[in-house]
């Protein structure tokens, strides 16, 4: 039985001649990660000609989101940034018909590479980031972002350390906010806010990088708006899924660095006061929306980076830097203790 968003998308499908034939048509359903959008693999003739992303019906925001995604994805395709082409993107649906990458993401090609591999790998990709922050901020128009046009404070508040505190510290953890909780959290975040402007991705991890014929390509940049470089770079590097070891994260932070400041002539200094602030906030943000995708959306693949995610935080918070921030440390370890104790996380 074919189901009526599989229809849908095979009604859509008849308007599009730029990448059929006229041959016979077949879908592939294929599993999301977090997201509420479904996807398929489309054939013609047993051929692969492309992917196709439907939000869900009648989801306003959804169907904005889908529309960021066509015009950033052609303004960064137009830019050089390798990014899937977008072939087709219907309005009224938010159905979008993307170049297909096939299957291989960096987060699959790591789990089998040597230590040599993965720099080299690492370094690849950190090329990439970088043409797509300077060069993805030429000519980009803040009106393409469904969400907000700039990674300011009140994203930082309102989107993060807030999203952290409510889905993951309430929510599952059960414990209370320690007093003076919000007054570090806008701390954090105006510590984080200076530096240089660049084109922000916003989830540049992993599980967002495809590798097709050994070149790395970005996908989900819905999210991309204007903010700090090193926000990218710490999602990158404090990525959950991979868990890179701290020498490798020092070396590829450092080459990093040295593209940044030499080859795109940016003030170093900013980006080294902003960076330690940024990766807070991702990994704030990141414990919030792993919460978020395992307790409400039921999504059990988040489960086992949660409590990984919850010591790293408690690790970078003893840097000397967030030494005074001692209610979110005394939230960490309260939240630590739970999540430990309950055995389930691990």
């Amino acid at each position: 039985m074919i189901d009526k968003n599989t229809k849908l998308v095979k009604e859509q499908l008849k308007n599009v001649d730029r990448i059929f034939s006229g041959g016979s048509l077949s879908l592939q359903p294929t599993a999301p990660d977090g997201s509420t959008r479904q996807f398929f693999r489309i054939f013609e003739d047993g051929e692969i000609r492309c992917m196709a992303v439907l939000p869900p019906s009648g989801d306003s925001k959804a169907i904005q989101e889908a529309e960021s995604t066509a015009l950033i994805g052609r303004h960064l395709l137009a830019c050089g940034v390798r990014v899937p082409e977008v072939y087709w993107h219907d309005q009224k649906t938010g159905l979008i018909l993307f170049e297909d990458l096939g299957d291989m993401r960096l987060y699959e090609q790591i789990k089998a590479a040597g230590a040599s591999e993965i720099i080299e790998s690492y370094q690849a990709v950190i090329d990439s980031l970088l043409q797509m922050q300077f060069s993805g901020l030429a000519n980009f128009d803040p009106s393409w972002c469904y969400d907000t046009a700039e990674y300011d404070a009140g994203v930082m508040i309102n989107q993060e350390s807030e999203y952290f505190e409510r889905a993951f510290l309430h929510d599952l953890a059960k414990i209370s906010s320690p007093d003076g909780l919000a007054a570090e959290f806008a701390e954090i975040a105006e510590c984080a806010g200076s530096g240089t402007a660049c084109f922000l991705h916003r989830d540049f991890q992993s599980r967002n990088i495809m590798v097709k014929n050994g070149t790395y390509y970005i996908i989900d940049f819905q999210g991309g708006r204007v903010g700090p470089p090193g926000y990218d770079l710490a999602s990158l590097l404090n990525d959950p899924y991979v868990a890179l070891k701290n020498e490798v994260k020092k070396h590829l932070h450092q080459y990093y660095l040295e593209k940044f400041t030499g080859l795109y002539r940016a003030d170093g200094g900013d980006f080294k006061q902003s960076y330690p602030y940024l990766a807070l906030q991702r990994n704030m943000q990141i414990i919030g929306a792993f919460a978020f995708l395992y307790s409400v959306r039921k999504k059990e693949f988040f489960r086992p980076f949660i409590l990984p995610s919850l010591m790293q935080l408690k690790e970078r918070l003893e840097q000397k830097c967030f030494a005074r921030f001692t209610a979110l440390k005394k939230a960490a370890g309260q939240a630590a203790e739970k999540i430990l104790q309950s055995g389930i996380y691990e």
